[in-house]
């Protein structure tokens, strides 16, 4: 028997785990029944093998399969020798030897078997690793972690996946379900009813950007979304990396109590303004309203976090604020753009793996304070391109009565309110409303129906019955 060159089989004192005769039986298999490679190579890969010799003659045999070639004796010594491999591999006799000990029996457990072992194998080198990294003076404790985890998330077999038919279809028959029963809702309600409407709730895997000019509250509405979310007992994380612990704590009992923020701050209170205070805060400190003011994050510790949060917690949403505040890494990646086209293309990748929605807030360029009276688009998000890649979903804040609170746009008459444009959706519509907004207290409210009766052309329902548009 081959020992594994891999692993460190002195540090632990024993071999690692393997299953040397049910990798002959499958092997002597493959060369012996005609259907077997099918069904092992869902399975198993080259590498789940633990001898070398049968790592190498699995490979000749998945290479035979691509040529379209029996798997036999003659064609396994053929494609080994062309590879100047077969004496690696034990020779002409241990094919022989091997093709006399195939059977079909048990097939699939013993192959299973194999593959679990394989599990184990990886599962004590990726900790083998991680042992000798944090060795290192320089290691970043949340980085390993969130390295670590990743790594082993690896290792789980991705033949578990369903690829059925069958499977796919009731998925997707119980979101139709689901959206029946909550008015075209499917994922997390944002405490916006328009906004709700347009995305249909916030979806597992779901990465949304949110943008603003200064000044048209888009860290006030992050905390109102999960304090909303809260109501509903959806947990919920925010790392906030602009404020202190107690900066957000002040704004989140202005929010609570309707007392203005600075009075709040400044600690300008009645009797009774400090009756409601302290009911807020009670109230707050048994929410599901958690938030990290560390400043200046690593995406890898930011995943770390979220991962915590989701074990400990069971958060479903994650808000960060903002991305131009985490440690974007630019030296590592060459420049800005492309450190900005990383992160985001790992907030998505991070909203997928751990079944989360994450919410971003971003930053517009120099270009956006030129004309604050317009509307913001697209081109004044900074990293713009990447952002709108990876993102399901992009929004803009407008707060034009910041400027002038006289200001009207289409016929509305803008002061107490802010504009949310959903620039884009990839679930659904895009478009604009108007959202009412106390920017003392910071909280927010949905308008009557007449506030919205000047944007008739931003409704999200869309008729797709009589329109060349129509997906299907």
């Amino acid at each position: 028997m081959n020992k594994k060159t891999k692993l460190n089989t002195d540090e632990l004192g024993k071999l690692p785990p393997q299953a040397i005769e049910l990798e002959e039986a499958i092997l002597g298999a493959i060369m012996t029944q005609k259907q077997a490679f099918s069904v092992i190579s869902t399975i198993l890969d080259s590498s789940d093998f633990y001898s070398e010799e049968h790592i190498l003659i699995y490979g000749a045999m998945c290479i035979i399969f691509k040529k379209g070639i029996a798997i036999d004796v003659l064609s396994v010594n053929t494609q080994l020798r062309s590879e100047n491999n077969l004496e690696k591999a034990g020779g002409v006799y241990k094919i022989a030897q091997l093709s006399s000990k195939g059977s079909l029996v048990n097939l699939e457990h013993n192959a299973r078997v194999i593959a679990e072992k394989s599990m184990l194998r990886k599962q004590i080198s990726i900790c083998h690793q991680f042992i000798s990294s944090c060795y290192d003076a320089d290691a970043d404790p949340f980085e390993l972690l969130s390295s670590q985890k990743t790594m082993l998330s690896s290792v789980e077999r991705s033949d578990n996946t369903d690829m059925s038919p069958f499977q796919r279809m009731k998925e997707t028959q119980d979101s139709i379900y689901k959206a029946m029963e909550n008015d075209g809702v499917t994922g997390v309600p944002l405490g916006i009813k328009k906004l709700t409407n347009f995305l249909g709730g916030a979806q597992e895997g779901d990465y949304i950007v949110f943008a603003a000019r200064s000044g048209a509250f888009k860290s006030a509405i992050m905390l109102w979304i999960q304090h909303h979310l809260n109501l509903l007992d959806i947990p919920s994380l925010m790392f906030q990396q602009e404020m202190t612990n107690v900066q957000t704590g002040v704004r989140e009992i202005a929010m609570k109590t309707g007392l203005l923020t600075q009075d709040v701050k400044r600690g300008k209170l009645t009797d009774t303004d400090w009756i409601k205070v302290h009911k807020a805060i009670g109230a707050i400190a048994e929410s599901k309203v958690f938030i990290d003011t560390t400043p200046n994050q690593k995406i890898g510790t930011i995943k770390s976090k979220i991962q915590r949060a989701i074990d400990e917690h069971g958060i479903k949403v994650a808000v960060i604020d903002y991305l131009h505040l985490c440690d974007l890494e630019v030296k590592k990646h060459g420049n800005e753009e492309q450190a900005i086209a990383q992160h985001c293309k790992e907030m998505k990748s991070i909203a997928k793996e751990l079944k989360i929605s994450i919410i971003e807030l971003a930053q517009f360029n120099k270009e956006a304070t030129k004309d604050e009276l317009k509307p913001p688009h697209m081109g004044l998000l900074k990293g713009s391109g990447a952002i709108e890649f990876s993102a399901d979903a992009v929004i803009f804040l407008w707060n034009p009565a910041k400027i002038d609170e006289t200001f009207e746009w289409d016929g509305v008459q803008t002061k107490g309110k802010i504009a949310v444009i959903v620039a884009k959706n990839k679930n659904g519509a895009t478009g604009m409303f108007w959202h009412g907004v106390k920017a003392e207290s910071n909280q927010f409210f949905e308008l009557e129906d007449n506030d919205y009766s000047a944007n008739k052309h931003i409704e999200p329902n869309v008729n797709f019955e009589n329109s060349t548009d129509a997906p299907f």
